[in-house]
C-alpha cells in the first residue's frame, strides 16, 4: 500500500512514466494497480 501511495504522488508530480525499480515484490503490484508499466534494474543488468 505504501508503494502504491508513493508512486501514484509521483504520478501526480511528474506524469506518467515507465517505472524502474530494484527486485522489490510490491512494485509490480502496486505498477498494475495503477496502470503503470514497470520494469526491474538490478545492478546487474
Amino acid at each position: 500500500m505504501v508503494a502504491g501511495l508513493f508512486l501514484d504522488s509521483l504520478e501526480k508530480m511528474y506524469g506518467r512514466h515507465v517505472v524502474y525499480t530494484d527486485e522489490g515484490v510490491w512494485y509490480p503490484d502496486a505498477c498494475n494497480s495503477l496502470g503503470l508499466e514497470h520494469r526491474t534494474h538490478t545492478f546487474f543488468l
